[in-house]
């Protein structure tokens, strides 16, 4: 899905990974997976290398990528100054705890207890390259 949708933005023409890796970067910060790590490992320890010598290892490698790039993010990786990045990732950070209470609100039935038992655990807040 990620190379039509490229391709339409493209006018038609197919991307290339200069094109795709940033992509996959914004996919991958958005969706979250859960146990992307530990799933990525297993890939890479049991998948048969044959298989990843065709699309499929496109993929894994630049999952792999994007997954490293967010890791080791820091204002001097991006064009934006050292303040507009952490602004950028105090406002992320309370965004993925609020998105936090509300998904274990919802699960839970009971918000104040869950929630305050994430900000325990969590130590009040969120880190949006941890959860990676």
């Amino acid at each position: 899905e990620i190379t039509k949708v490229l391709t339409i933005a493209k006018g038609g023409e197919l991307p290339g990974a200069d094109d795709f890796l940033p992509a996959m970067i914004l996919v991958v910060k958005r969706a979250n997976p859960p146990q992307l790590h530990s799933n990525l490992q297993f890939i890479q320890q049991y998948c048969p290398p044959h298989k990843l010598m065709s699309e499929a290892g496109y993929i894994f490698t630049h999952v792999q990528s994007a997954v490293s790039f967010l890791q080791q993010l820091d204002a001097t990786a991006l064009s934006i100054s050292a303040e507009d990045f952490d602004r950028g990732m105090r406002e992320c950070q309370e965004q993925a705890r609020l998105d936090m209470k509300r998904t274990l609100s919802n699960a839970s039935g009971n918000g104040r207890q869950t929630s305050a038992s994430f900000d325990a655990v969590n130590g009040g807040g969120s880190d949006p390259k941890g959860s990676l």
